[in-house]
């Protein structure tokens, strides 16, 4: 897994590429936790390269949810590949986390937010 990021203002893009799964999870855990560091809570992470997210990944979103939403932040995911978002709405995801089809709409949630 590959993850690049781009600050705009207090908002953190972070464009994933390749597997989010156990071994890559503890990558995405540190990111976010640098993130944290810096006072950023109001992510949107970019899935149009993500071809395959685990429970392990997923884990690392949902143990900073609430922490993100007594801070005013939140994570929106945008650009989700199909099997992607199969997984995102077989574990009932989809009504926990905003989703966006592009990664415009995903600025303007996070910005009404």
């Amino acid at each position: 897994m590959d993850i690049s990021e781009r600050l705009d203002g207090d908002l953190l893009i972070l464009n994933v590429r390749g597997d989010l799964d156990a071994s890559s999870s503890i990558q995405m855990d540190d990111c976010i936790k640098h993130a944290v560091e810096r006072g950023l809570y109001k992510i949107i992470v970019n899935a149009e390269q993500l071809k395959y997210i685990s429970s392990a990944g997923i884990g690392v979103f949902i143990s900073y949810h609430e922490d993100f939403r007594a801070r005013k932040g939140q994570f929106v995911f945008c650009c989700l590949q199909m099997t992607v978002r199969e997984v995102f709405d077989i574990l009932g995801l989809m009504n926990v986390f905003e989703i966006a089809a592009d990664e415009k709409t995903a600025v303007q949630i996070i910005n009404e937010g």
